[in-house]
């Protein structure tokens, strides 16, 4: 199973309205560990995943959805939060949230990706 780790980008700052006019491609803003489940599931077809399951109402869910994002508080996943992709092989990969669709961050491109692993 991968694990899926949501990192909210701090809302109501300057740094996240910047996101929206930079497409949420600003992988240095601070963002902060949100939420994280375990799937099958990897690369966008996953980050898609985690879209759904958070901004979905209950009854488009299916109950394998539902168990996933127990204990989810919001906010849903949005232009500029970070999906993070841990492999049961050790691999990440990050994805962008943007208007439309991913970016995927690879970590030699940004090696001080600012996100924060905190419990939840």
């Amino acid at each position: 199973m991968n694990k899926v780790i949501i990192h909210r980008q701090d809302w109501g700052t300057t740094a996240h309205m910047n996101a929206f006019s930079n497409r949420g491609r600003d992988v240095n803003l601070p963002r902060t560990k949100a939420f994280e489940y375990y799937t099958n599931l990897y690369n966008e077809t996953a980050c898609e995943q985690a879209f759904h399951i958070t901004n979905a109402p209950d009854e488009c869910l299916t109950p394998e959805q539902f168990n996933m994002r127990k204990g989810f508080t919001g906010p849903c996943v949005s232009v500029g939060d970070m999906i993070e992709i841990v492999s049961d092989e050790g691999s990440t990969d990050r994805y962008i949230c943007d208007h439309i669709g991913w970016v995927h961050v690879s970590r030699n491109l940004y090696p001080n990706l600012a996100i924060e692993h905190e419990n939840v």
